[in-house]
């Protein structure tokens, strides 16, 4: 879907990468085990952090089982939870709605090849996971349809459209409880930084293609490169968000697999900024 929320994996050591692997084989497996065969190909970075920050709030380690892979044609370690069973049902449901918007930002055959094809073949995975978590399925696509309507009308704020997305995520925490509400905060500022770096990163097509960018209708810029204040001015908001989420998962307290998170958030967020604007500044 975007892939922006991963670790930086030359600071993780060798046993910490062994169990993000086994985490990210993890989560394909319950894609399929939940959802079908075909679901197992939306995974990607951004769920598999889903899925890890779920099971550590509620402290719940899995199991850690061998299972058949068909892409490496041999058996992976991977962990089984039901933080990864959530993940999955959200994770499907989150893809299903992007595929929508790719048919409705894009011209016939590019919203045939990146939308309407795939939705056809996560149709039946997308139904499987609203039966299963029919609360969140209402409420993300009501959030979805705001978020569609301020992208029509070409909104010229990063924030409101920004704020339905970071809702959508924050939907993931269930229940009122101490940890369900630093959970809503940490899943809020993730959508918030997902949605807004991912305009960064699309500024360019967007422009060319005139489609709605909310980058370039906030600061009133149609260049074929961002300018640097610009960009640094939207850097710093993306960073703000990174703090808030680390400020918010410190009150977690500690737990298993506190130092992959942590990279994740302080490194990996921050390395996937410095991608980007690298991106943009060698265009």
């Amino acid at each position: 879907m975007f892939g922006y929320i991963q670790p930086l994996k030359c600071e993780l050591k060798v046993k910490e990468y062994d169990y993000y692997r086994a985490a990210y084989c993890g989560l394909c497996n319950a894609l399929r085990t939940r959802c079908g065969i075909k679901a197992r190909f939306i995974v990607n970075y951004d769920f598999v952090f889903l899925a890890l920050i779920l099971a550590y709030a509620d402290d719940d380690v899995g199991k850690m089982s061998e299972k058949r892979c068909p892409v490496c044609l041999s058996g992976r370690k991977c962990i089984i939870s039901k933080a990864y069973d959530k993940a999955a049902d959200l994770s499907v449901i989150l893809t299903y709605l992007k595929l929508c918007d790719n048919v409705s930002d894009n011209s016939f055959w590019p919203g045939l090849v990146y939308g309407r094809l795939p939705k056809l073949l996560l149709r039946h995975a997308y139904n499987k996971a609203c039966r299963a978590v029919p609360g969140y399925a209402d409420e993300a696509v009501r959030l979805y349809d705001e978020l569609c309507s301020f992208e029509r009308n070409r909104v010229s704020s990063v924030d409101e459209p920004a704020d339905k997305f970071g809702q959508m995520l924050s939907l993931a925490a269930e229940g009122e409880d101490d940890k369900a509400r630093i959970l809503k905060v940490i899943f809020y500022h993730i959508g918030r930084f997902v949605y807004i770096i991912d305009a960064l990163d699309d500024y360019e097509k967007d422009i060319k293609h005139n489609e709605y960018n909310p980058i370039a209708e906030r600061f009133d810029v149609h260049e074929p490169s961002l300018p640097d204040s610009v960009k640094g001015e939207v850097a710093e908001t993306l960073r703000l968000s990174i703090q808030t989420v680390l400020s918010s998962f410190e009150l977690l307290g500690r737990g298993q697999n506190e130092n992959i998170l942590r990279n994740i958030i302080e490194l990996g967020m921050e390395f996937s900024i410095k991608r980007v604007l690298k991106k943009e500044n060698k265009k």
